[in-house]
């Protein structure tokens, strides 16, 4: 069942909406404008929770300061409560606990929340991939953590810091078709837990403890690959606002076919670039991390045959252009069906040239940042 949540954000909408809420117009027409926009918004309550299900988070547009809401059955006609009208339930009043502040009303319907989710499912690694013995995320759950990351730096870029973000009941989900569409953040659940006094950092520590903790099912002895390694490490930054670029869009978190296609993009990027870009390209490559990739090449394997085929010296460049000559030109090469059969995936081909070095998309996907390249 889809539910609704009701609540106040900070810094949207305009002033005019916020005298619409509080006006100096007599109490009569101040309760028709609420219920009016109580109906536009289609404020109600879920049939099976009762009024305590709408949930407010308020604030003054220009101040992160919170402001408590309580919302209570019956109908005020005081000047400090707000009216509902609810199709479900009998009329209910809003209590402003501070109510010397403006606020701006907004409404979002959610299917559930993440601890919800949590309860469900229980298991969010993929199949397929543990056939070939290695720990990636269903791509449901990489679409979760994809919108918890942009829900968290949406509220981040406005300068609204959360500080609850350990407790899963303050991610509320948005599905669309049986698919995640979209994550945004409530006050359900206020119960302190400090990773660090400053409320910025414990936002990140609390992500990573919600994604790394709570959905991949804890860090105990669990050996993650190397690029979801990379995004437990950059949520623990104290530079985190400056990696936010790199964090919001993790390679890590990308579908398989985003992943497989990226090389190519980038690749004709640097083909085609002018001798500027092509030389900044160039030093970003030069410091991609040291790796004895050719030692991570599977041998008596199609990629090893096209290793041997072409000649490759040990630099990130080089690298750079072997994995794009696997991934696009491996049927160029003859591969036995009954032996290699796997090879003839390329969602298998790309988790191949992945393990030859697990880092390499991270590094382009912060060059692609750094350097501002359209891809």
């Amino acid at each position: 069942m889809e539910k609704r949540k009701t609540h106040c954000t900070n810094k949207r909408g305009d002033s005019k909406n916020a005298k619409y809420l509080e006006g100096t117009t007599s109490r009569l027409n101040e309760i028709h404008h609420m219920n009016a926009r109580c109906n536009e918004i289609g404020a109600d309550v879920e049939s099976s929770s009762g009024s305590n299900n709408i949930k407010l988070l308020c604030g003054h547009p220009n101040s992160s300061e919170q402001i408590v809401f309580k919302v209570v059955p019956g109908f005020s006609v005081d000047k400090q409560f707000y009216n509902l009208d609810s199709s479900l339930h009998d009329k209910h009043y809003i209590l402003r606990q501070n109510h010397q502040k403006r606020s701006i009303l907004t409404h979002n319907k959610y299917n559930f929340t993440l601890k919800e989710w949590l309860e469900r499912n229980t298991d969010n690694w993929c199949p397929i991939y543990r056939k070939w013995k290695v720990d990636r995320p269903t791509e449901e759950t990489k679409k979760l953590i994809q919108c918890i990351l942009h829900a968290v730096y949406d509220s981040h870029s406005k300068g609204i810091f959360h500080g609850f973000l350990h407790h899963p009941e303050n991610f509320c989900i948005v599905r669309n078709h049986k698919k995640i569409k979209l994550v945004y953040l409530v006050y359900d659940n206020m119960k302190p837990k400090t990773f660090t006094n400053d409320i910025r950092q414990n936002d990140m520590l609390a992500m990573s403890n919600v994604i790394f903790e709570q959905i991949l099912g804890g860090r105990s002895g669990k050996k993650y690959p190397e690029d979801l390694e990379d995004l437990c490490r950059l949520l623990s930054d104290d530079k985190s606002l400056r990696n936010w670029t790199v964090i919001v869009d993790h390679p890590s978190l990308w579908h398989w076919k985003i992943r497989f296609n990226y090389i190519e993009r980038v690749w004709m990027q640097y083909r085609h670039a002018d001798k500027i870009l092509k030389e900044k390209m160039n030093d970003c490559l030069r410091k991609f991390r040291g790796y004895d990739w050719k030692n991570k090449i599977p041998s008596n394997t199609p990629l090893e045959r096209i290793f041997n085929h072409n000649y490759y010296r040990s630099t990130p460049h080089e690298l750079f252009r072997y994995i794009r000559v696997v991934r696009f030109h491996y049927m160029d090469h003859r591969i036995d069906p009954q032996t290699e059969a796997d090879y003839l995936e390329e969602q298998f081909i790309e988790h191949k040239t992945t393990e030859v070095c697990e880092l390499l998309l991270v590094n382009l996907h912060s060059m692609v940042c750094q350097l501002g390249i359209e891809i």
